[in-house]
């Protein structure tokens, strides 16, 4: 497991530069753990010391234009700072969806989630002058509308909790399509829109609705419908990464 840091960046630009890094204290001193492209959203964090399950790592985000600091955000730290209480709610949820003390995981699976960059270069063979969508199902941004295409994928465990279904809707044309719903602890944030890869089988499912838990207005757990995307989708050609 690692820490996951996600954010957003509203006015981007090209060629920017997020810079993020870590603390064990929310004054520093500060250690570098990425710097990534401003179109990326995400990024894991699998260095992070940890020595009890109640410490906490800060985090610090830099927006750069080549050497220039554009915006940087306060020191923060993952989960938004959960009580006890929530922490011990989201460590239940993860002992059973990660295993512990080499026992394994219960029932669950692993998967990777694809989010679509914010911002970034348009597709010039998809998107107009005007910005509007001319080609769907692109293959030269994997459907995305920026040629950065997806942001780094997100590695995590989820768990089936219903039986698969496969349902047939029969009018002008058969189509036949593979509903699940999925529970996923507090990380990685679900979005509509997201694509999830299953690692053994190498499913590929689009996330259509999420459902979240969120005492004291933190996210401790999420049940997310999805749907499994067709052959023919773009997004299909997604696959699992091999984590370093």
């Amino acid at each position: 497991m690692g820490w996951f840091v996600q954010w957003a960046v509203e006015d981007n630009s090209v060629g920017l530069i997020v810079r993020v890094e870590r603390s064990s204290s929310n004054e520093g001193p500060w250690a570098l753990v990425r710097e990534v492209d401003s179109a990326v959203i995400a990024v894991s964090d699998y260095e992070a010391p940890v020595t009890s399950f109640w410490d906490l790592s800060y985090y610090r985000l830099t927006l750069l234009n080549g050497a220039e600091v554009l915006a940087q955000t306060p020191a923060f730290s993952l989960s938004g700072e959960p009580t006890k209480l929530t922490s011990e709610v989201i460590r239940q949820h993860n002992l059973l969806l990660y295993g512990v003390n080499g026992n394994e995981p219960y029932m669950s699976r692993a998967f990777a989630c694809y989010k679509r960059t914010l911002g970034g270069t348009p597709c010039p063979y998809c998107i107009n002058v005007a910005g509007l969508r001319i080609l769907d199902n692109c293959p030269s941004c994997q459907n995305t509308g920026v040629l950065e295409g997806w942001a780094e994928p997100i590695l995590f465990r989820g768990r089936f909790i219903d039986p698969q279904q496969k349902n047939v809707q029969r009018s002008v044309t058969e189509q036949e399509r593979d509903v699940r719903t999925l529970f996923v602890s507090n990380v990685p944030i679900l979005t509509v829109g997201d694509v999830l890869v299953q690692e053994t089988l190498g499913y590929r499912f689009s996330v259509t609705d999420i459902r979240a838990s969120t005492p004291n207005d933190v996210v401790t757990s999420q049940t997310a419908t999805i749907e499994r995307l067709r052959y023919e989708h773009e997004e299909a050609r997604l696959v699992y990464p091999t984590q370093s």
